[in-house]
């Protein structure tokens, strides 16, 4: 059997590169075999736990009363290093503005397939606004069942917002109100972070350097005719500092916790937080960024709207000098953000990549 060639391999996959949304609507009613997961990745129902545990759900109004402040703040140290993951209530952000984000999300996702194709890249870093679907689906061998949107929102200048999508028309307005007010609930989120650490407030932002990156991921995932062959979005960890998750009311979410998966159930009103690999390297290991995905339903569309708050693109990052000690020692070697993202977008896999920046020391990842 002869090899495909690179060109002829992405003529296979171009009737998917417009998306699974535009194949669904065409009345698709089965998963084509690109879409057809290796068996060791599909969904596993023994290994997903039973409806009965759930990620810590921590309420932010303790963090301004100064008698509760240090308890909220231990809560979300505990939840950073035994899940890296917890959802967070009465965290600020007007629901008017959430619910205005996931509206103009939506309105997006129905835009004809062609003007969605506008915003199409071949690479990550080849436009600051990008449509595309599956991670990098001109090198991936299986595709993800999702259709995204990604573009800057730091900073909020009218270079950036100018390079957002005109349509939907109140696009640009509602996502600038909402990265604002999701900026403010990071860096809020940052100081308990670093006061958990025993570092000082600011300590993690500045770390980040300036201007650090932020970038808005607008995710949609079509039903799908057999969701036990799919994945919505395959197994890792992200790439940056902090990310800020809204959901809409359909599950599908799953973080990986002792070797069982864990429905992260969509609680309304809250965002879900989790721990990114710059924080992990950061913290020395002590906060870990832990593998999640999505898994998919042949009832309903799901909706998901993730912040991520990142280092800058040229910050060194290693582990806090003021963590480590004699039975501390640096579990991660230096890197550079940018050299960090080139490795973690030639392919999602799992842990990978922050494997790949652990000193000799075992680092527990």
């Amino acid at each position: 059997m002869g090899v495909l060639s690179a060109s002829s391999t992405v003529e296979h996959k171009r009737p998917y590169l417009r998306g699974v949304k535009v194949l669904v609507d065409g009345g698709m009613d089965i998963v084509p075999d690109i879409y057809i997961q290796p068996e060791h990745q599909r969904l596993c129902k023994s290994k997903v736990c039973p409806d009965t545990q759930d990620i810590p759900v921590i309420d932010l109004r303790e963090l301004s009363n100064s008698g509760n402040r240090p308890k909220a703040i231990a809560a979300i140290g505990q939840a950073c290093q035994k899940w890296g993951f917890f959802q967070v209530t009465n965290h600020g952000v007007p629901v008017a503005t959430t619910e205005k984000m996931k509206e103009v999300a939506y309105e997006f996702f129905e835009l004809p397939v062609e003007e969605k194709m506008a915003y199409h890249a071949t690479s990550m870093s080849s436009k600051m606004t990008m449509y595309g679907t599956s991670f990098n689906p001109y090198e991936d061998k299986t595709f993800d069942w999702r259709d995204y949107l990604r573009h800057s929102c730091n900073p909020l200048s009218e270079e950036n917002v100018s390079s957002w999508p005109a349509n939907p028309p109140s696009y640009r307005q509602a996502t600038h109100s909402y990265s604002e007010a999701v900026g403010s609930l990071c860096k809020s989120l940052l100081r308990a972070l670093s006061e958990s650490l025993g570092l000082s407030p600011e300590f993690l932002d500045a770390a980040f350097g300036t201007p650090n990156e932020r970038f808005l991921l607008l995710n949609y995932y079509p039903p799908c005719p057999d969701p036990a062959l799919a994945l919505g979005l395959s197994s890792h960890s992200d790439v940056g500092g902090i990310t800020i998750l809204l959901q809409d009311a359909t599950s599908g979410l799953q973080v990986l916790n002792d070797g069982q998966w864990i429905p992260v159930k969509p609680l309304p009103g809250a965002f879900v937080v989790n721990v990114g690999d710059q924080l992990q390297v950061l913290s020395n290991g002590k906060y870990k960024s832990v593998e999640h995905r999505v898994v998919l339903n042949s009832e309903c569309p799901r909706l998901s709207i993730a912040l991520f708050y990142n280092p800058s693109f040229n910050t060194v990052v290693s582990p806090v000098e003021e963590l480590l000690d004699e039975s501390h020692p640096p579990l991660y070697k230096e890197f550079t953000f940018s050299d960090y993202k080139k490795r973690f977008y030639a392919k999602l896999d799992g842990k990978a990549c922050i494997r790949s920046v652990q000193t000799t020391v075992e680092a527990s990842s």
